[in-house]
């Protein structure tokens, strides 16, 4: 049985999914391999069980994928992340992140949030007709994105291409066709990786007020700096010093640097032309509701996101691997 609304039912998939929770909880989907979750005790239960239900994909794709030489962190976008970890890895990376991606850091953009919404408003005044995705949600995102991180400007449409490039992903379900998915996977996270890599040598020598320089700071980057330069014979001692660091706290590596700036492009924006898109779907649906907010904007803007959020999510489904049969 598929598990997944069909094409006709996904902007408007609850009916399929009270059906679901009232006469399959739990399914299994034969044409995907994968069992289907309805009911929501059931769902929490995986999702606060990791040592059944892991989030590190890697497990499932090393023991499904017949190419040995075929590596789960060559073929996502992302690799191994924040989203593909479990405890204690999880709580920790999670952690040494926060410190860095803080509502501080999201205070300080607000104005230029604003700036680059009132610019792409006016762009849609001065051609008298717009497009909500085309116009707003979709470069929206990818501009502050692009902000937060500290990427030059000049740079913007590199982001914007990537999005497109990670948009149009196939969701791998046809045997057929994973070999060009994971060529194309390999060729566009080597690509992100080597220009996220160039970005953050710059910051290491010339640190900015952003994401991507107060990410260094909790690497092992930062002890690179502040220590190998001033001795390169030290190594040994280096050593030393990044092993200490490591038992005392959770040091984020290159690695997990490049694998933050992949993922908050790719959820981030995704997530978030999604949310914008369905706010306005469900306004749309709902005009009483629309005139309430027209009328009193500043006491319902957010509640009217967080709504949508319960109501219409950006994201529609989670996975987890189960690692005990």
């Amino acid at each position: 049985m598929n598990i997944f609304p069909s094409p006709t039912q996904r902007l408007d998939p609850f009916d399929f999914y009270s059906m679901m929770r009232k006469k399959h909880p739990i399914e299994y989907d034969e044409e995907n391999d994968m069992y289907g979750i309805f009911r929501y005790n059931d769902i929490s239960k995986c999702f606060t069980d990791f040592k059944n239900f892991s989030s590190d994909f890697a497990k499932w794709f090393n023991s499904t994928i017949d190419n040995s030489s075929t590596k789960f962190q060559d073929t996502s976008p992302i690799g191994p992340s924040l989203i593909t970890s479990d405890p204690p890895k999880h709580r920790k990376l999670r952690n040494s992140i926060s410190e860095a991606f803080n509502p501080k850091q999201i205070d300080i953009l607000e104005p230029k949030i604003e700036k680059i919404t009132h610019d792409l408003l006016e762009n849609v005044i001065q051609n008298k007709s717009m497009g909500l995705i085309q116009d707003l949600a979709y470069p929206l995102p990818v501009m502050i994105i692009a902000e937060l991180l500290g990427i030059p400007n000049q740079d913007r449409h590199i982001f914007k291409r990537w999005a497109d490039q990670i948009t149009s992903l196939s969701i791998l379900t046809n045997k057929n066709s994973q070999d060009e998915v994971f060529e194309n996977n390999y060729k566009l996270k080597k690509e992100m990786n080597s220009y996220f890599t160039s970005i953050i040598d710059i910051k290491k020598r010339d640190p900015k007020n952003d994401l991507i320089s107060e990410l260094i700071k909790s690497s092992i980057l930062n002890i690179n700096n502040n220590d190998d330069q001033n001795d390169a014979n030290k190594e040994g001692e280096l050593t030393q010093k990044q092993q200490q660091k490591k038992k005392d706290s959770f040091v984020l590596s290159q690695e997990d640097i490049l694998s933050f700036c992949n993922l908050l492009l790719l959820a981030g924006h995704i997530t978030t032309v999604n949310l914008i898109g369905n706010i306005f779907l469900s306004l749309f649906e709902n005009p009483n509701q629309f005139n309430l907010l027209q009328s009193m904007p500043s006491d319902y803007i957010k509640p009217t996101v967080e709504e949508t959020l319960r109501y219409r999510s950006p994201v529609q489904f989670l996975s987890r691997v189960v690692t005990n049969a």
